[in-house]
């Protein structure tokens, strides 16, 4: 963090920064109000009052998630001591996984206080249920509530964490009904009463009724989808995605083809699946080596019901994000996972037999097998966030427009490139980030069109897309129109479209360019993207800013099916 945090927000940051610095008063209408499908009043609070703290710098809300992930793996491992008695290397797989390399893209984000705030209150929770074997007293359950009633108010991530203990708590309650201590007495009608207002909050909560709809992230269509993404969840507690890939395996005979191929993505994409075999097989063994001792009578249920109720926790968690995510598995994700991770292997520690010990060693043994993969793509991922910096910074000093830099940095800033430039706009306005010290002026003039030039809006060809009558007929991302330009500079593309899916939900329409005749879509800053495009069939104009020589243009329309229609494409020719 100390060495690639920046001081500039991004992406989701952005939806509290106008409320941190000063400009929407805070409500609790805006508190309570959903972000995708999370209603996250804690983590608002925090960011806002660590911002404005540190005087309009993020990068206080990135220590504060350092903090916080360290302080769940010390409490991680002291579960791990407390339980066995002693420290184990496999141990080292807590610290490895919560706070270790490969959580480098939450650990330089600010806004994944959201995320880390959960699992903060839920490292409180298993440290309680699972470090003793006798945990029911009238102030362990009064930190489990509170910690449970804190955890709807981080997230739905939060909410799946917190709602077996509406279970566990009254079961605990009634394994301890036979106890006359008067603190017990208490416990009791304190985890009863917990378990409502739980219930309350689930019922308050209203995801399904209230959940935004999303461009890109939206809900699994099949059962098969859902299992799928959960075995994803679990590969990502070891490493960021991919998933896919692209090219076929091939075996190098000399060692820098290895090293070369070791830190391609291609491997971890084609092992994610041993990953999630791995870890899903130890938590089986988990589940059974805590369960089979109580079916057998050979230890009483309250001793095992806090690391069960921890298991069901993540368990809730998985199935939550498995249904939630089914198309939009991101590289965030891995903190996430790596709470299943942790509270596996703490189980795992609990179960006394051979298996559970070999399977702590192949969790242990993946993150290491790992580690230099995760700390080279973190290097790479904070030398590109600086190189992006320093960039932006150069590009306002020449003068660029600002609407020209909604396009080149909008894949760093936020969402679209409409939405960097509002946010660029902000920055200066709140005089923070590159703004900070007052010497950057940023040029809001438009970009220079000399002319005009209409294309036909048929295609030079077509991928993935058929056409009827005037309308195309996509598939999804992989469905584009490509159209032949050859412009020495083209300031920008209007595009008049009507757009419509199956759903009606915002539709992800993309405008990508080649400077060669080689079309290569994919370099930095080459392709401009309306997150929220309409798509319900009703008419639509956008204006892709591009300021480059263009040899190809490529209109992808979502990244769904689709039917599509393009009544106008006008390029905007510039001067130079």
């Amino acid at each position: 963090m100390a060495q690639y945090g920046l001081s500039i927000p991004t992406w989701d940051d952005w939806n509290i920064i106008p409320y941190a610095a000063g400009r929407e008063p805070i409500t609790w209408g805006w508190l309570w109000s959903f972000h995708m499908d999370h209603r996250i009043p804690l983590p608002r609070l925090l960011f806002v009052a660590l911002f404005r703290l540190s005087g309009g710098d993020v990068r206080a809300v990135m220590l504060l998630n350092v903090l916080l992930l360290s302080g769940a793996a010390l409490l991680g491992m002291l579960v791990a001591r407390q339980r066995t008695g002693h420290t184990r290397v496999t141990d080292a797989l807590i610290p490895l996984s919560l706070v270790g390399i490969a959580n480098y893209a939450n650990l330089l984000s600010a806004n994944q206080i959201q995320y880390i705030s959960s699992i903060a209150l839920f490292a409180v929770v298993v440290y309680l249920l699972m470090g003793r074997p006798e945990w029911f007293g009238l102030s362990t359950v009064a930190v489990i509530g509170i910690c449970s009633i804190c955890l709807p108010l981080t997230g739905s991530t939060g909410l799946a964490l917190t709602i077996p203990q509406i279970a566990v708590l009254p079961l605990a309650a009634w394994q301890h009904r036979e106890r006359r201590e008067r603190s017990v007495r208490l416990a009791r009608w304190l985890a009863v009463l917990v378990a409502v207002v739980l219930v309350a909050l689930v019922a308050a909560y209203n995801v399904f009724g209230e959940r935004p709809d999303s461009a890109v992230s939206q809900p699994a269509s099949s059962i098969q989808e859902m299992f799928v993404t959960i075995a994803q969840f679990a590969a990502v507690s070891f490493a960021a995605p991919p998933f896919s890939f692209s090219t076929p395996a091939r075996l190098s005979n000399s060692l820098p083809g290895m090293v070369t191929a070791y830190f391609s993505a291609d491997w971890v994409a084609r092992t994610w699946r041993l990953r999630a075999v791995v870890l899903l097989g130890a938590l089986g063994i988990a589940v059974i080596g805590l369960a089979l001792p109580v079916v057998r009578r050979q230890r009483p249920m309250r001793q095992a019901l806090g690391a069960l109720g921890c298991l069901a926790a993540v368990g809730t968690l998985a199935f939550a994000i498995g249904y939630a995510r089914g198309s939009a598995l991101e590289q965030r994700y891995i903190t996430l996972g790596a709470v299943l991770l942790v509270v596996t292997y703490l189980c795992l520690r609990l179960v006394r037999h051979s298996a559970a010990t070999a399977a702590s060693w192949a969790l242990l043994m993946i993150s290491l097998v790992l580690l230099p993969w995760n700390v080279f793509q973190a290097i790479s991922f904070g030398e590109t966030r600086r190189a992006f910096e320093a960039d932006l910074v150069s590009d306002i000093r020449a003068g660029v427009p600002v609407d020209v830099l909604g396009t080149r940095y909008y894949e760093h800033l936020w969402g679209d490139p409409s939405l960097a430039t509002s946010v660029l706009k902000e920055m200066r306005d709140d005089n923070i980030g590159p703004f900070a010290s007052g010497d950057l002026v940023l040029n809001e003039a438009p970009p220079a069109v000399v002319a005009e030039q209409p294309l036909s809006t048929a295609p030079t060809s077509a991928h993935n897309m058929s056409l009827f009558e005037d309308q195309w007929s996509g598939r999804g991302s992989d469905s584009y129109l490509l159209y032949a330009v050859d412009s020495p500079r083209v300031a920008g593309v209007r595009l008049k479209y009507r757009l419509s899916n199956a759903t009606s939900s915002p539709a992800l329409l993309q405008v990508a360019w080649s400077e060669s005749s080689a079309p290569e879509f994919d370099q930095p800053g080459h392709a401009f993207v309306r997150s929220s495009a309409r798509a319900d069939g009703q008419p639509e104009e956008v204006v892709a800013w591009i300021d480059a020589p263009v040899n190809t243009l490529r209109v992808t329309p979502d990244n769904k099916a689709t039917s599509f229609t393009l009544d106008e494409i006008v390029l905007l020719l510039s001067s130079s």
